[in-house]
């Protein structure tokens, strides 16, 4: 999808939705916070951020500074959707390793969601 076509409130709303289920994780919740989990979560988090800092007005004007802002938040989203299909277990030796973790189908069917939106 090109970031020229993105409804980036709608994308907003899917991340939202993205957010709150990273955060009823079991694995992000204290005192035994995982760090993939906290890992990705932060990542997602700071795209939204990003997404959040994009000037619709001048998104929808094309303006080329937003456009390329959206073009790393697809790419980002994209990223994370990879993060957490990951079944290799290459990502828990990215972020410290540890056990392990089942993001859970609520987490990927919001991810999907998010790339497809």
């Amino acid at each position: 999808m090109s970031a020229n076509n993105v409804n980036l409130s709608a994308l907003d709303t899917k991340m939202e939705e993205l957010l709150a289920a990273f955060n009823a994780h079991p694995g992000l919740q204290p005192p035994n916070t995982h760090p993939t989990v906290f890992f990705v979560a932060d990542f997602v988090h700071n795209t939204h951020r990003a997404l959040k800092n994009i000037d619709q007005a001048k998104y929808q004007a094309g303006d080329a500074a937003c456009q390329q802002e959206a073009t790393e938040v697809l790419g980002r989203n994209g990223f994370a959707n990879m993060l957490i299909s990951d079944a290799t277990g290459r990502l828990n030796a990215l972020t410290g390793g540890g056990p392990p973790v089942d993001f859970g189908d609520d987490i990927r069917a919001k991810i999907k969601e998010v790339v497809e939106a």
